[in-house]
């Protein structure tokens, strides 16, 4: 085969790595497309070093843009590289800016899409809590997954919500492939981290935060709530700060008025390895990031959801996410109250999903 693999954000580098390595392993071509989406170093270089992904073929380095430039940007590159490269099929993560992008254009070149991670929802359309401009990832798992050859799904439930809108065809559940990622990083002597160290902190006594997603940085009153919440935490709670959130933080005047909060540790974002292990060794992490969450479970560590809804629904219902809103009590309240649940069910699959990916599109690609 050969393969396009179309990468732009940090959980995307995650789960490209064990399958770009599967792929080279068996022999197969695999172009390595990088849209530019997280511009930053901490958010993109430092996770290729990490997890060794090879430098991308083609680096489109589209940067920070509204969502309409950003994505006509990709678009308009990626046509030229697929018909230069002429890929047996382009395959997507996810539900990212770079995602949607990518999919279009191939679906324009008449190139077949491979859409990893399909199938999730948390029909935040239908529910109409905040502004739909603040949950542009809804739409792109729809778009995407309508438009896509195969979809390999994470969860179970993901492939019954396929079905749901009538897509039964090259669906299968192959588990989350960033549980790949993080089970083979976690055979890693731990000597790879030293960030414990470095900020003072011990095993099981502080908090983990990540805010970052449009629903919260874009709603001022919103991630004024999660901020109180968080600075309000009896015990530390370490905050690795997304450039977009740095960013609005500043704007608003907020930097300065949270920082000077005793238990809440602003810090610049860090490598997988250093927030693998800062969520393994967490008592909790509150969070609205999906990679976070799945995490956080891979580490058996409870995750407060700073959100209405989530696509992650197996482990809020198994106990180990709980969902909170932008309500700074209930924040405050799950830090202390939410214990590990007493079962761990591998909901999200076994850690093999990248064996199954490539082996289920080696058969499909001779059809």
């Amino acid at each position: 085969m050969n393969v396009m693999t179309i990468v732009g954000a940090r959980p995307q580098f995650i789960k490209a790595a064990p399958l770009c390595a599967e792929l080279t392993s068996r022999g197969h071509k695999n172009v390595f497309v990088h849209t530019g989406q997280h511009y930053d170093y901490s958010l993109s270089k430092v996770f290729f070093d990490e997890l060794q992904i090879p430098e991308p073929d083609y680096n489109l380095e589209i940067g920070p843009l509204s969502p309409v430039k950003q994505i006509s940007g990709m678009m308009n590159s990626l046509e030229t590289i697929l018909i230069t490269e002429k890929p047996t099929c382009a395959l997507v993560f996810g539900d990212t800016n770079s995602t949607l992008a990518a999919s279009l254009a191939a679906m324009k070149c008449e190139i077949p899409i491979i859409h990893i991670e399909g199938g999730e929802r948390n029909f935040t359309r239908d529910m109409k809590i905040v502004p739909a401009t603040t949950i542009p990832e809804e739409s792109n798992r729809v778009l995407v997954d309508h438009i896509s050859s195969v979809i390999f799904c994470a969860s179970k439930r993901a492939v019954e919500n396929l079905a749901r809108e009538a897509i039964t065809d090259n669906v299968l559940w192959a588990g989350d492939i960033s549980l790949d990622t993080y089970s083979l990083i976690s055979q890693i002597p731990s000597n790879k981290s030293d960030i414990l160290e470095r900020l003072n902190i011990r095993s099981g006594e502080f908090a983990l935060a990540t805010v970052h997603r449009a629903i919260n940085t874009d709603i001022p009153e919103r991630l004024v709530e999660i901020l109180k919440g968080l600075s309000k935490s009896e015990i530390p709670v370490i905050f690795p700060i997304h450039p977009r959130t740095r960013k609005v933080m500043v704007e608003s005047n907020l930097f300065s008025r949270f920082t000077q909060s005793s238990n809440l540790r602003i810090v610049d974002p860090v490598g997988y390895f250093d927030m693998l292990a800062l969520e393994k060794n967490a008592r909790i992490i509150i969070t609205d990031s999906g990679g976070v969450i799945r995490e956080a479970f891979f580490s058996k560590v409870p995750s407060v959801i700073v959100d209405e809804t989530t696509e992650w629904i197996d482990l809020v219902q198994t106990g180990w996410s709980r969902l909170v809103g932008a309500d700074s009590q209930k924040i405050c309240e799950y830090i202390h109250l939410l214990k590990k649940p007493e079962n761990w069910e591998p909901v999200l699959g076994d850690g093999t999903a990248r064996k199954k990916i490539v082996s289920y599109l080696e058969n499909w690609s001779h059809k």
